[in-house]
């Protein structure tokens, strides 16, 4: 099988991240640099940013709540600048995110250490719907909603669904597919000054009051509704 569908497999990495890897140059495949389209048995000597790949039986499958806080990068490689992933303990099993959140927003991230869950849920198919509560320091008016419904439509990904006024300062914000960036360029568009940008909920997933920097393992049931097709 192709080398990034193996280290999918065994629960490395997304099929995407693995992919990424390969084009960055960080992986080896008896002492030679892997290519997007090499094959492997699962015997090979494979090294991945130096370090070799040890295959141990695969652990249970698990997908984890966190509350990403601001300032944190989705990133699974060590900074001396920023905050990562890998400054926080999320136990033994090596995990990896489920899609992204920029650095500035806050909110849902989930991460499994199994990259058929993680391929599962990058389908369109299955893609969960996200909620995003929007906090602005300026005042909200009809003229802005306007505007924002205007600009959502023009978004090129197409991918807010939705705008709903909360209160002055503070919008709903539905997406389907893409990203927070999705969202941050369309207000930059209108000129909307974000203070604030939480995802709070992926599909039937909710913080329910989840502290910054905390995370809970989903329950079989959760995780059985979050991976219905949408």
């Amino acid at each position: 099988m192709r080398l990034q569908k193996f280290l999918s497999d065994i629960g490395y990495c997304s099929r995407g991240q693995a992919e990424d890897l390969i084009r960055k140059r960080k992986i080896m495949v008896n002492g030679k640099q892997a290519t997007l389209g090499d094959k492997v048995r699962g015997n090979e000597k494979i090294v991945i940013e130096g370090r070799l790949l040890e295959r141990k039986k695969g652990p249970a499958k698990k997908v984890l709540l966190f509350h990403k806080p601001e300032a944190v990068d989705c990133s699974l490689a060590p900074s001396k600048t920023t905050k990562t992933l890998l400054d926080f303990d999320f136990g033994t099993d090596r995990v990896f995110p489920v899609g992204y959140l920029d650095q500035a927003s806050e909110g849902i991230l989930l991460l499994t250490n199994d990259g058929e869950i993680a391929n599962k849920l990058s389908l369109p198919e299955f893609r969960p719907e996200d909620e995003y509560l929007l906090t602005s320091p300026e005042e909200i008016d009809a003229e802005m909603i306007e505007k924002l419904t205007q600009a959502r439509k023009a978004e090129k990904n197409k991918s807010v669904v939705d705008i709903e006024q909360i209160d002055a300062k503070h919008l709903r914000i539905l997406q389907q597919g893409g990203r927070s960036k999705d969202i941050k360029k369309m207000c930059e568009a209108v000129e909307l000054v974000i203070e604030q940008l939480v995802r709070v909920r992926v599909g039937n997933i909710t913080l329910e009051g989840l502290e910054k920097g905390i995370y809970i393992p989903l329950d079989p049931e959760q995780l059985k509704r979050l991976l219905k097709k949408q």
